[in-house]
């Protein structure tokens, strides 16, 4: 930030887009982003893949060699898309054949790298068609990769003999829990928390999920609200007393819908995403009378609070 600083200070003052020196481009932290529940397989691998990419592309032995380079680099990857289909077969057992062809074009960059499944009788898995199930547990794994290949970079650094650090890399999930059981939710948890340790990775998380905000301290949570002038704003925790951090929690809770007589009243606080689980619960359950006490809607769907006999 403070090269950016002095750089602006002495370049000409323009109102309009200006590149950046070469020098100061390569300081700029990497960005890793990885979606949510929308995001298909071959995203999440083309993102995993695209910082061995960056980090071929300065290899002084590649300078000079334009008509090799293409070849060389692909050849790199497919040796990182290995290691990394090894790691997509242990959590996904289903998948007995797992296979990533990267592409590269000198002129475009790194153009993909689909990937192919297959079961135990070869037959080919069209991922789009497979649920989103398997998408999530696959983006895990790459995830889960990705913070190996984070990791040994710092470790390498750190034996290395010459001074020149890591790149600084920003890894942004969104909504990473979604369509992950409890257990695989933890499994994200200690990912997240894994590469936040790391001395040149930051993390940032937007989430909808109760289970990730309760994962960290609470002054990491940034609360985001649409103002009354239609602009974004950012609110988090500004005073860590008791009162400071009641008042922060009493800003989330009413961000999501949790008022004060159901957090200090209700006994069971139950929501279902929609009218059919909602219909399934009250036919399930018994008598609507004496089982649920009344109906509240959610930022969530419609929800249904029951009170214990």
């Amino acid at each position: 930030m403070q090269a950016l600083t002095a750089y602006a200070a002495t370049a000409p003052q323009v109102e309009q887009w200006q590149p950046l020196p070469k020098e100061l481009q390569e300081r700029l932290p990497r960005l890793l982003p990885f979606g949510g529940k929308d995001e298909r397989p071959d995203d999440a691998v083309r993102t995993a893949l695209s910082s061995c990419y960056e980090t071929y592309l300065e290899d002084e032995t590649l300078q000079g060699r334009v008509r090799e380079i293409e070849t060389e680099i692909t050849q790199r990857l497919e040796k990182e898309a290995d290691s990394l289909c090894q790691h997509i077969r242990q959590h996904c057992r289903e998948f007995v054949g797992v296979q990533v062809k990267p592409e590269v074009s000198f002129k475009g960059g790194f153009k993909r790298a689909p990937l192919e499944v297959s079961k135990a009788d070869g037959e080919p898995v069209d991922l789009t068609r497979s649920g989103q199930g398997s998408n999530r547990r696959i983006a895990l794994a790459v995830w889960e990769w990705t913070s190996n290949l984070l990791e040994n970079s710092e470790l390498a650094a750190m034996g290395g003999e010459g001074e020149q650090q890591p790149t600084q890399t920003i890894v942004v999930y969104d909504e990473p829990d979604t369509h992950l059981d409890y257990r695989h939710q933890r499994t994200v948890m200690d990912i997240i928390r894994k590469q936040c340790a790391l001395p040149h990775v930051s993390v940032v998380v937007a989430t909808h999920s109760m289970n990730l905000i309760d994962g960290v301290d609470i002054a990491d949570v940034v609360n985001l609200r649409l103002g009354e002038s239609g602009r974004t704003i950012v609110e988090r925790l500004a005073d860590d007393s008791h009162d400071g951090i009641d008042f922060h929690l009493g800003q989330i809770a009413a961000a999501v819908g949790l008022r004060n007589s159901v957090l200090l009243h209700e006994r069971c606080f139950l929501a279902v995403e929609g009218p059919t689980e909602q219909h399934c619960l009250l036919t399930c359950s018994g008598s609507p009378k004496t089982c649920l006490s009344r109906r509240q809607a959610s930022p969530y769907g419609p929800a249904a609070t029951t009170k214990q006999p």
